[in-house]
């Protein structure tokens, strides 16, 4: 028996109010108030909307995961794994107790899509 609750099923979350593609994105929008965020929610929505104009049809913002699909490729770093190789590079243990360090040196060589016995992997280690 764990001590842990079981993950969270973040889709039965008011399943039965976000019950359509077309209503999990609008409430997704609608968190979209400030920054980048607004400004790639007022582009997709006009492109949109001019695509619906032109093919004389319904605005459609296709499936969620598609949409999830561009919101992540839109603010993903442009460079995640240099960034994580960068960040290997310059960590220290200092006063990080080494499980921590270990832990941390792990996450970055996944990050920067690298295998465990890449040389450049050990050598930093």
């Amino acid at each position: 028996m764990s001590i842990f609750p079981p993950p969270l099923n973040l889709e039965a979350i008011n399943a039965e109010t976000y019950n359509t593609n077309l209503k999990k994105i609008a409430f997704m929008l609608s968190l979209m108030e400030e920054g980048d965020a607004a400004s790639w929610k007022q582009q997709l929505i006009e492109e949109t909307l001019d695509q619906a104009l032109l093919s004389g049809t319904n605005p459609d913002f296709g499936t969620f995961g598609n949409f999830i699909s561009s919101l992540k490729e839109a603010f993903e770093p442009y460079d995640s794994e240099g960034d994580a190789l960068d960040e290997m590079k310059a960590l220290r243990i200092g006063d990080m107790p080494i499980n921590e360090h270990i832990a941390k040196y792990k996450m970055l060589v996944a990050k920067a899509k690298l295998k465990d016995d890449n040389l450049i992997v050990i050598n930093l280690f």
